[in-house]
C-alpha cells in the first residue's frame, strides 16, 4: 500500500491504529490505489465502523450463554424466569 499511495509505512500503521489523523489527500491517495473514489471509500469505512459498533453493543447487550446482561439492560428482566413470570401476566391480566 505505501508503494501504491507514496505513504510511508509508517505513517499507514499509525492511520490503521488510529494513532494519527488522516488527510484528504492521504484519503485521496488510498481510494486511487484501491481504484475507488474519495466519498466511497469514506462511505465504506464509515459502514464498516456503524458495523463493528453494533457487533460491540451486541457483546455487551447479551453474555456469552445468550442471556441478556443485566448490568448493560436497564428496565428489562435480568433473567428468563422473570421473562416467563412477564408473559405470565400478561396473558391473565384483562384485555384493554
Amino acid at each position: 500500500m505505501s508503494e501504491a499511495t507514496g505513504i510511508p509505512v509508517n505513517s499507514l500503521s499509525k492511520i490503521e491504529r488510529a494513532q494519527t489523523a488522516i488527510d484528504i489527500e492521504q484519503i485521496e491517495k488510498i481510494a486511487d490505489a484501491y481504484g475507488m473514489l474519495p466519498e466511497d471509500l469514506w462511505a465504506s469505512a464509515r459502514h464498516n465502523a456503524q458495523r463493528k459498533a453494533g457487533r460491540e453493543q451486541r457483546e455487551r447487550t447479551y453474555l456469552p450463554n445468550g442471556r441478556l446482561n443485566p448490568a448493560q439492560i436497564k428496565g428489562f428482566p435480568a433473567s428468563d424466569e422473570e421473562i416467563a413470570e412477564l408473559l405470565a401476566r400478561k396473558e391473565n391480566s384483562p384485555e384493554e
